[in-house]
Formats: structure tokens, C-alpha cells, sequence
């Protein structure tokens, strides 16, 4: 049985198409969407997560943006597979196993198509690999995949974790948190990418960061503020804390200007260099 369904990975597809020809015509992709409306967003929290991570692991600004358009394409390949399977909340039969294999290689064969993305749909590929080689669909492991592509798939599940989906409801953060160091220690994630993700790397407070900025923060600041660095939109963070998303809003006003920042990026990578994240998780 893959991994990527043994997680419910989230997806949107299509009906019974041949995959080619499903995956050549992208002007059908984003109507599929509309099928699994749980699906919504699902893509760009990821990109959103792996960027912030790559950043808060000291990546070049050329590798987030990478990583950012990867997460965004990592899902096309879900299109060669039926919506009925992705919304079964039983285990998948042998043959609907081998299509949910399948999904990052028609990914990348689709990706491959634009010329200009093709180190994009290399990374997108990889986004069911785990180290210890349990993923799909090559089944490789250790320094066979690259720090990029460990961070996509780290992301990736760190999102699939938080999202409900047929069968099995979304993580809270502190669940989430605590299945992801459950997946390091059987050697699946590197504990640096997920400490990374959930907001517990340890790095050392920037000069010019005074620890009273930390404290100048209210817990539900935090909250609001972390899950925003996972990629969730106003609304999407307001539905998950039980608050308006005008209220979301107030509150990320307060975060910028405690914080000095102006982006939601640079207020996220801030909190990270503060340890702050530590307080919600």
C-alpha cells in the first residue's frame, strides 16, 4: 500500500482520463479543484511551508523561490487519478494503489513539458520520498534525495497532516509537531528540516532582536502568526483558532508592528530567529 495514501494524502483529480492526456491539457486542472473542495489551497500552504523552510535553513533566495514553484506544481500529477479514490476513506485496492504511486511521475512528466521548469519538476517529483527509502514512487532513500527535495516532502506531509480529509481529520499544531519527530526518529524526515517546519530550530537571536520583543507578543499573536507561516490563508487561520478573520487580520497588524516587519515572510523568519514558535508548539 503507498505511503502517499497510508498519510490520505490530499489531492484533487480528475475522472477515469489516460493520464497523458489528462496531464496535457492543463487548462482543465484548476476545474478539478472544484471536485474535492478540501483540497483547497493545499498546494500553495505547501510551497508557502517548504520556502520558509528553506530560508530558515539559510537558503539562497534563488533555492526558496525554487521550492516555492515546486510546491506549487508538485500536485498536477494527481489529475491521473480518480476523485473517487482520493475520496474513499477505505484502503485502496492493488490497482488504485499503483495509480497513487504514480502521481509524482506524471508530475514531472507534465512539469518537463515547460522547458523552464524542469528543476522544479525534478524536486516535485520526489515529494513522496522518504530517507529511509519507504517512499514512492522510485523508492529511494538517504543522499539519493536532496536537501531541496527532503524539504518539499517534509513540507508536504507537514501540511497533509493539518488538513482533514476523507477518513482522517486534520492535526492540531502540537499533534502535527509531535508526528513529524515521530517520522524522524524512524529516519523518514531529517530532524534539522522538520525542526525547521515546526518552528524549533534553534537558532541564535539576531543582533538587534532583544528577547523583549518575544515577550511584547501575546500567545494568540503567536498562534495567529504561526499558523500563518504554515501557509494558511486569513480565513484558513481564523476557521482553525475559532476567530473572525477580521480578527486574524488585527492581530497580524499587531505582530508587523512589534516586530518590526511589513511582510508576512519576514515576520515568520523573525519569530523563528526569537524561538517563538516554541510557545505555540
Amino acid at each position: 500500500m503507498p505511503y502517499l495514501w497510508r498519510v490520505g494524502h490530499a489531492a484533487r483529480s480528475g475522472g477515469g482520463h489516460c493520464p497523458i492526456k489528462a496531464l496535457g491539457r492543463p487548462e482543465i486542472w484548476p476545474r478539478r479543484a472544484h471536485y474535492l473542495p478540501w483540497l483547497t489551497g493545499f498546494s500553495r500552504r505547501v510551497a508557502s511551508c517548504a520556502r520558509l523552510c528553506c530560508a530558515a535553513l539559510g537558503g539562497s533566495g534563488e533555492q526558496q523561490q525554487r521550492l516555492y514553484r515546486a510546491g506549487l506544481i508538485h500536485g498536477l500529477g494527481r489529475a491521473s487519478v480518480p476523485n473517487h479514490i482520493w475520496d474513499a476513506a477505505s484502503p485502496p485496492g492493488d490497482g488504485a494503489a499503483e495509480l497513487l504511486r504514480l502521481v509524482p511521475y506524471w508530475t514531472a512528466r507534465a512539469v518537463r513539458r515547460i522547458g523552464s521548469l524542469s528543476a522544479e519538476a525534478e524536486i516535485a517529483s520526489f515529494v513522496d520520498e522518504r530517507l529511509d527509502g519507504s517512499g514512492f514512487f522510485r523508492g529511494a532513500s538517504g543522499a539519493a534525495i536532496s536537501t531541496e527535495c527532503q524539504m518539499l516532502a517534509a513540507a508536504a506531509h507537514w501540511v497533509l497532516l493539518q488538513t482533514s480529509r476523507p477518513g482522517r481529520p486534520a492535526l492540531d499544531l502540537v499533534q502535527a509537531a509531535a508526528q513529524m519527530h515521530v517520522e524522524v526518529g524512524q529516519g523518514r524526515f531529517a530532524a534539522g528540516i522538520v525542526a525547521a517546519l515546526t518552528g524549533q530550530l534553534a537558532v541564535p537571536v539576531a543582533r538587534g532582536l532583544p528577547a523583549a520583543e518575544a515577550l511584547a507578543l501575546s500567545l494568540r499573536e503567536v498562534e495567529v502568526l504561526s499558523r500563518i507561516s504554515h501557509g494558511e490563508s486569513n480565513k484558513e487561520a481564523a476557521r482553525a483558532l475559532g476567530i473572525s478573520p477580521s480578527t486574524v487580520r488585527a492581530h497580524l497588524e499587531n505582530v508587523f508592528r512589534k516586530l518590526g516587519c511589513s511582510t508576512r515572510a519576514a515576520a515568520t523568519l523573525k519569530a523563528r530567529h526569537l524561538g517563538l514558535f516554541m510557545l505555540a508548539v
